[in-house]
């Protein structure tokens, strides 16, 4: 009986030992997820930035007639906003990966609390077998 209480008490142990392992890689897996949505927030802004120049530089070289450049304008424009499209996709992608980390880093703390509230019960239940098997053994000692 006890060696069941003691087993089940070491699988809380370890339950709440991996729990705790989980919140730690979480948490940096949230501030890689966050860094990252960071840099390409910045990347967005400077290619819209990059963007805005090239269409301006368009404008100007149709209004100047000239064809060749016209030409190279429209085709690293066209450059520019695929790879803004892919940025964009990746901020996203980013986004998703911190909200799911987020609740992963919930999940793990909530798991920990409920394995270190089971741990708490075990040990109170073991003190209490113990206590009846000393009032036992006292009582037998008495008997004797």
């Amino acid at each position: 009986m006890l060696r069941r209480l003691f087993m089940t008490a070491g699988a809380v142990l370890l339950t709440a030992s991996l729990g705790q392992a989980d919140q730690k890689a979480s948490k940096h897996d949230i501030k890689r997820d966050s860094k990252d949505v960071k840099h390409d927030q910045k990347s967005v802004s400077q290619l819209e930035a990059e963007i805005r120049r090239d269409e301006a530089k368009l404008r100007r070289d149709q209004a100047a007639g000239n064809a060749a450049a016209v030409a190279k304008d429209q085709a690293d424009l066209q450059r520019d906003r695929a790879q803004l499209e892919r940025l964009r996709a990746d901020v996203n992608t980013d986004r998703r990966d911190l909200a799911t980390d987020k609740q992963a880093a919930a999940n793990a703390k909530a798991t920990a609390g409920k394995a270190k509230a089971d741990e708490k019960s075990q040990k109170a239940t073991a003190k209490e077998k113990r206590e009846e098997q000393n009032e036992k053994q006292k009582e037998r000692k008495k008997g004797v």
